[in-house]
């Protein structure tokens, strides 16, 4: 573009029309790319009713995308460490996405387990562009009761971690960093973090050991000032709060919930038993006019 336009390079970086148009071209010749090794590159009235027009060699494009292509590893050997695995563990490699279909991504794939002595060919049995949305779509479908699918029964695990950590409004004190789900956990969990204070605070939310949310909790100061005060506490409040790790994915900070104790005195007053009589069968009771019991006759008895 600087080169065949220099004057309108500039107005087209700043035009977002512009720049759409020239994304919309270049996913169109991306993938003639993949079979050809030169596509023209054309987008009509670009930018004040000019067309721009170039042809690209493949060479080009992979120098283009270099630094793209040099961290295209990086990703598996993260997965592999996650799973305490090596390279020499993996069996079988199957390709997904349509950009698996850039000769150069293929290139780097097998000489990376070629390099580590476990060479393989690239498994191409399912359709790279729809295998993860009709995924997903599935998911989505056992989850929802307007659906009636085959049960699937899986796990799904989160791949980063989440800690939380209580820290004072002014920052004069903190709590230690407490980790509720770690790497692998399951998604759908409920962890419940308690603690005691008479002070107003701050819930501070990890994710993998960076700060993502803050939460400020306020009004416990002026509750244990004012309604509180009348009664005969214990001891500082408890509160409980609770971190939600939806099946989604997406974790919330519930809100917290402070709980008191009471201490009061009350008196029993302690009642006497009444006497349990039991009577054989075939006896009678003989009572006075206050229905006490007087004697207990036995018929047919021989003294």
């Amino acid at each position: 573009m600087e080169e065949k336009f220099p004057k309108l390079a500039d107005g087209v970086v700043k035009n977002p029309r512009a720049l759409r148009k020239l994304l919309s071209q270049a996913q169109k010749t991306k993938t003639t790319l993949s079979a050809n090794k030169a596509a023209p590159f054309t987008v009509e009235s670009l930018f004040e009713d000019t067309d721009f027009q170039a042809m690209l060699k493949r060479e080009d494009f992979e120098a283009m995308c270099k630094d793209m292509f040099a961290g295209l590893t990086q990703p598996i050997e993260k997965a592999l460490a996650e799973a305490n695995l090596t390279v020499a563990d993996i069996n079988f490699v199957e390709v997904v996405g349509g950009a698996w279909r850039v000769p150069m991504v293929q290139d780097i794939l097998k000489k990376y387990f070629a390099d580590a002595g476990n060479a393989m060919p690239l498994g191409q049995h399912l359709n790279g562009e729809e295998a993860a949305a009709m995924g997903a779509a599935l998911v989505a479908a056992n989850f929802s009761s307007s659906f009636r699918v085959k049960k699937i029964f899986f796990s799904d695990l989160t791949a980063h971690s989440y800690a939380v950590q209580v820290t004072a409004l002014d920052g004069s004190w903190e709590k230690n960093l407490t980790t509720l789900y770690p790497v692998g956990a399951p998604l759908g969990g409920k962890k419940k973090l308690s603690f005691n204070l008479e002070e107003d605070f701050m819930v501070k939310l990890f994710e993998d050991d960076i700060l993502v949310s803050e939460y400020t909790v306020s009004g416990l100061k002026d509750l244990l000032d004012g309604k509180w005060k009348e009664y005969n506490t214990t001891g500082a409040p408890k509160i409980s709060v609770s971190v939600t790790l939806e099946t989604s994915g997406i974790i919330e900070v519930k809100q917290p919930v402070a709980t008191v104790e009471e201490l009061y005195w009350v008196n029993v007053t302690k009642e006497k038993p009444k006497p349990n009589i039991t009577l054989p069968k075939n006896a009678s009771n003989a009572t006075n006019e206050t229905g006490e019991v007087q004697d207990q006759v036995f018929p047919d008895r021989e003294p």
